[in-house]
Formats: structure tokens, sequence, C-alpha cells
């Protein structure tokens, strides 16, 4: 389960403010194609000073467990006395990584779960050994605000994105710049990496997607949308597709080989934030400031589902790794589920106290974790057969939680709040 050793336990990382939104029951009488089905985007310094017996990850309880880091943590109060020590409860508190100079803008696990990339406004991004706390990397040489990161499908490089315009490749190892990719003309928001590791998709307020070759250090295609700011860009789980929005209010799909000729999926009636794939790739779900979920075919070019409105606009919304379910999140305080075949609401997580900033599968889709301005990160219990809804650990933070993310295995959760921390829990 996690690793063992002694962990330098540090302080002061910040976060960043990630957007917010809300729901409705879904709306299936916007199924235009009711057949279509699917089998089923951005992971201590002392012990805590309250930590009370935290439920195992398969138990189902009414009473969370409620964990939190010190009051204040320092790079004072550092000590070497504290281990990741396996079978940990459900929750567990491990340590704080400090290093940025500002807030952290993206958080990222490597796909072992070994290692923690965070960047932020300070323009660096770092490379974080978790069972130890010690920085591995220093990633610098942005020259402004980095707004995105991803670990390459291996964990070997991490790609990030900044406000300079450019997206760069890095040695996760040494730090070592590998590549630097000029091409945008503005503020570059997203950068993902093709399931085979071999390009990246870039998105930029220029109104464009961008894709990188990483073996080759060049430029691809430039796939333009019609007006305004591209605020994401992703490819399909085959790598032969990238699906785009922005503020044309159009969800975009481009084949990689033909560029100059988008597929629009109109139905927006304002700017689109967040669009994602199904893992099978025949599905793509689009949110945008309109405070619309809805879900297309990719076979047929059609609507399938109006799930509802997220009221307030949409900030991030993503499928279950098996494809089964849809989780979208707002400022309505919770995290909705929809079933994917029927296009159903399941239940709601939460309420949380203030606006729910993320929400996440681990990577068995039997638990999620969500991200809040009240100051917690909360995990529930969404294995099938059980109540939606039942909160089965309580992470307490110090302020604003805005990103929570769980490593590949589901056995640690990274929470980064306002105050600039990046806290590491176990995550059952």
């Amino acid at each position: 389960m996690l690793l063992a050793g002694v962990v330098l336990l540090a302080a002061a990382v910040v976060v960043t403010v990630i957007l917010v939104r809300r729901h409705t029951k879904a709306d299936t009488s916007a199924v235009t194609n009711p057949d279509t089905s699917v089998t089923a985007v951005e992971t201590a310094a002392t012990q805590p000073s309250t930590v009370t017996a935290a439920v195992p990850a398969d138990t189902v309880s009414t009473d969370p467990v409620e964990t939190q880091p010190p009051d204040t943590i320092t790079a004072s109060s550092v000590t070497n006395d504290t281990a990741f020590v396996p079978d940990q409860p459900l929750g567990t508190y491990y340590e704080t990584l400090a290093g940025h100079n500002g807030p952290v803008t993206a958080v990222a696990f490597s796909g072992d779960g070994r290692r923690l990339a965070t960047a932020g406004v300070d323009g660096k991004a770092i490379v974080w050994e978790v069972a130890t706390g010690t920085q591995i990397a220093q990633l610098i040489g942005h020259s402004g605000i980095i707004n995105a990161l991803a670990f390459s499908p291996d964990g070997r490089s991490v790609a990030t994105a900044g406000e300079d315009t450019t997206v760069r490749l890095w040695d996760a190892a040494t730090g070592k710049q590998q590549h630097k990719f000029i091409g945008h003309i503005d503020v570059v928001t997203s950068v993902h990496f093709s399931t085979d590791g071999s390009r990246l998709v870039s998105a930029s307020s220029d109104g464009t997607a961008r894709v990188w070759d990483v073996r080759k250090d060049a430029a691809g295609g430039v796939y333009a949308g019609e007006k305004g700011r591209l605020n994401f860009a992703d490819f399909s789980p085959d790598g032969q597709w990238i699906v785009g929005g922005g503020d044309d209010a159009s969800t975009l799909l481009w084949h990689v080989d033909d560029p100059g000729n988008p597929i629009r999926l109109d139905g927006h009636e304002g700017s689109v934030r967040i669009g994602a794939f199904s893992p099978d790739g025949t599905l793509v779900l689009s949110g945008g400031d309109d405070a619309r979920i809805l879900v297309w075919s990719t076979e047929t070019d059609q609507l399938v589902y109006n799930l509802g409105n997220i009221e307030g606009g949409v900030v991030s919304a993503t499928f279950s790794h098996d494809g089964a379910r849809l989780m979208a999140n707002g400022y309505d305080r919770t995290a909705a589920l929809w079933d994917v075949a029927t296009g159903q609401l399941l239940g709601d997580l939460g309420p949380h106290d203030d606006v729910v900033y993320t929400a996440v599968f681990s990577s068995d889709d039997r638990k999620v974790v969500t991200a809040s301005g009240d100051g917690t990160a909360r995990i529930w219990d969404v294995s099938p057969g059980t109540p939606i809804g039942v909160q089965v650990a309580l992470l307490q933070n110090n302020s604003p939680v805005h990103s929570a993310v769980f490593s590949a295995d589901g056995h640690l959760v990274a929470t980064a709040n306002d105050g600039g921390e990046v806290l590491i829990w176990s995550g059952g």
C-alpha cells in the first residue's frame, strides 16, 4: 500500500482557485439517441493535533472520520519522526509539502504514486518524493504563472503550460528542460498527454489548440476555434480525436489529421469551460457558463442527454474510469452523479458548507473526493450497491481547499488549500 520510509514534513504551499458550479435532475427528454450506452478535463510538520479513529475505505458509516493537520505548520516545526506506514486508516494525515512562493495552480501524481508534481504562480514547478516529502527537482524556466501540468504516462516527464505562451517538457528526475514548444501567442490554458505519451495537446487564449510531438521536438497541427479563447483541449483515448471548447459557445471535435474541419457540437449558450471523452471514446461531455451539462455521441455527433443545470456555471465534470457514471459539481455545495446509460440522476454528495471546487473518482470508482471553499476535502463511498452520499472521511484543512486528487492506486490523496499548503492523506 503506502511506501515505507521516514517522512520529512514541511509547510507552506499555496493553491489556486478553481471555478465553480451546481446541478439539477437530468432532463431525459433531451435524449436524441436513446440506444447509445457506455459500458463503463487535472493529484508535516508535527503530527495532527486531532486525529480520530478512521473508517476503512470499504466501510459505510454515517459518522465520518475527521482528521486535521496541526493548527500551524511552519518550516521550524518540521520533524523527522513521522513515517508512512502501510495500511493506515482512510483519511490519516501524513505530511505537508512546502516550496512555492505563492498559490499552487496545479497538482498531479505520477502513475505509480511515488511522486507528486506541483506548479504555482511563482513560475516554477516542483517534483516531490511523496514518501519523504523531499524535493526531487525544481523545474525552472517559465517567466510567468504556470497554469497546468501533467505527468507523462510512464512518469518520466512532466509537461507544463504557462502564461508566457510556452509549453515545456521536463525530465521528472533531474529537472532538466527537454523541450520548449513555441507557437501560441497568448496564455496557455491546458496541456495533456496522449495515452501513448508521444504527443501533447495544449489550448490557449489565442483561440487555438496545438499538438506537439515530444519525441521530435516538433509542432503538429494547429486547431482553431471560431472566436475567442480556447479554455481546454484533450485527446480521445485512441489519440485520433481532440475535444476543445471556448468562448464561441461550441464544443469542437477535430480529427488529428484534419485540423481545418472541426465538428461543431452546438447546445451551449455561453463559454464552454470543460469537456472530456468517455473511456471508450463513444461519448463526449461538455459543461459551460450557461450551467448546462451536455453529453454527445461521437458516432452520430448528436446530443444524447441534457443532464440539467449546474447553478452558477460548470467548473469541472468527469466520467468514472469504467464509464458507467458521470459527475459534476458546483455552487450548490454538492457533487452530483448520473448514470451514463440512462441519464438518470443517482444522487448528490454533500452538502459542503461552501462551493465545491473539485470532485474526482478514485481509480476503482468506489470513492470520490471533493474539495470545497469551506476548508475541507471529503471522501465519499460511491461503491455500487451503497447509498449515494455516505461520507467516510473529513479532511480538515486550515483554509479553503481548491484541489484534491487521488493517486492512481487510490492509496493517497493530495489536497491543496488557499493557505499555501499541499497536504498528503491516506486514501484507504
